[in-house]
């Protein structure tokens, strides 16, 4: 093959990665393969019959271009459509990270545990706080009739680290948060000169709010 028919072939790859999610679906799943991980992915005859015609892959549907640069181009067409690698996403996850997940999933690991894991991780045991304050993080907004948010009350004596894994969901996770009693005025909206401005609840509108009660 000619160097000319190479960057051609290499272009129309590009070009098909960026356009097509099915297609760097497929390469992510032959690219985990060759990693020796297991990783399930629904075959797609066209999608290989095309990878064929650009020879990324061979009649075993078997990688036989680099690795780094199939990465390379996956990485690319995120970028193109807006989504860079380091770029944050809901409560500061990354494109990368979900990736990690979907594997995850298609191995059947139980992903309340993982995530729980990951809130405060110097913060030992109290495995049951952690996975409230996950399912507290992705409970749903409320519908007519059915109250779909739920609540995660902290309550002990001091040094149990209540502060310390409410204070690192407010520094990692960027949700909102307060240190003063939930009774005072400012947390609803508060009068300033004559304007009535919001509080904390609404500003924490759609994500989540840390009240952190002095008694």
């Amino acid at each position: 093959m000619t160097e000319e028919v190479r960057k051609s072939k290499k272009e129309e790859l590009r070009e098909l990665l960026e356009m097509n999610e099915q297609a760097r679906r497929t390469l992510k799943g032959i690219l985990a393969r060759s990693k020796g991980q297991d990783v399930s992915v629904e075959r797609d005859e066209k999608m290989e019959n095309k990878l064929r015609k650009l020879e990324v892959i061979n009649e075993k549907g078997e990688l036989i271009v680099s690795n780094t640069d199939i990465q390379d181009m996956i990485n690319e067409a995120w970028v193109k459509k807006g989504v860079k690698k380091e770029e944050k996403s809901t409560f500061g996850f990354s494109t990368e990270y979900i990736e990690k997940w979907e594997t995850m999933l298609q191995n059947g690991e139980d992903m309340l545990d993982y995530l729980a894991q990951q809130i405060n991780p110097k913060v030992y045991q109290l495995e049951h706080v952690k996975k409230a304050i996950v399912l507290t993080l992705a409970s749903t907004g409320d519908k007519f009739g059915d109250r779909g948010r739920i609540h995660t009350l902290l309550y002990g004596p001091p040094g149990t680290a209540k502060s310390a894994i409410g204070e690192w969901l407010v520094h990692n996770l960027g949700i909102e948060g307060i240190s003063h009693r939930s009774s005072d005025v400012g947390l609803t909206g508060c009068a300033v000169g004559k304007e009535i401005v919001p509080g904390a609840l609404p500003y924490a509108n759609d994500s989540s709010l840390y009240i952190d009660e002095r008694f």
